[in-house]
C-alpha cells in the first residue's frame, strides 16, 4: 500500500482511469461529501428547495462529466452508494445527479444499497477498484473532504474484490 497526498492524487487517479481496459467500480459510504453547496450551484438550489433549476444545472453540467469521463462501451463503469434511511437531502440530490449525468453521460450502472445489509462488516473503505488488479482508498477528514488516497495493486487488492462481490449478493437497487 501506497499512500497519495495532495495534487498528486489526481495525477494517479486520471492514470489508472486512462489505463483501464474492462472496468472500474466505485464503492461510496458517505452520506455527504465535503464539496459542499458553495462549490455546487446545482447542489445550492436543490437544498434551496428549488428542484427544477437544480436539475437544470445538473443537465446543464453534464457536459463537463461526457469530457471528463465519456462513455465508453469497452469500459464497464459500476458503482454502489451504501445509503441510510430516511435520504438525505444531498443524497437525494445525488441521485438525482446519478440520473441526469452518471447514467447518461458516463454510461455507469448505479446501485443503492440500504446500509442496514452491511451492518455485519467491518469497515467499509470507499474507493474504486480497475479492472481487479488496482484499488484506491479514498480517505476522508470528519468535513467530507478528500484528504489522502491508499494504492493498492496486484495481490493487495483481494479483500477490496472479496467486498465488492459481496455486496452485489445483497438486496441493491439500480437508481
Amino acid at each position: 500500500m501506497k499512500t497519495v497526498k495532495g495534487k498528486k492524487r489526481g495525477e494517479v487517479f486520471e492514470k489508472f482511469k486512462n489505463e483501464i481496459k474492462e472496468k472500474a467500480f466505485k464503492l461510496e459510504v458517505l452520506q455527504y461529501y465535503g464539496e459542499g453547496a458553495e462549490e455546487k450551484p446545482s447542489l445550492k438550489e436543490w437544498l434551496r428547495g428549488n428542484k427544477e433549476e437544480s436539475v437544470r444545472l445538473l443537465k446543464q453540467n453534464s457536459k463537463q462529466m461526457a469530457l471528463w469521463w465519456p462513455k465508453d462501451e469497452r469500459i464497464q463503469k459500476t458503482r454502489i452508494h451504501i445509503v441510510e434511511y430516511p435520504l438525505t437531502p444531498y443524497i437525494e440530490w445525488e441521485i438525482e445527479a446519478y440520473r441526469d449525468v452518471n447514467i447518461p453521460e458516463a454510461g455507469e450502472n448505479v446501485y443503492l444499497l440500504d446500509s442496514k445489509y452491511v451492518k455485519e462488516y467491518p469497515e467499509i473503505p470507499e474507493g474504486w477498484i480497475f479492472d481487479d488488479n488496482r484499488a484506491i482508498s479514498i480517505i476522508y477528514d470528519k468535513n467530507g473532504k478528500v484528504k489522502e488516497f491508499e494504492i493498492y495493486e496486484d495481490e493487495e487488492i483481494k479483500p477490496f474484490l472479496w467486498l465488492r462481490d459481496e455486496l452485489f449478493k445483497l438486496p441493491i437497487k439500480r437508481v
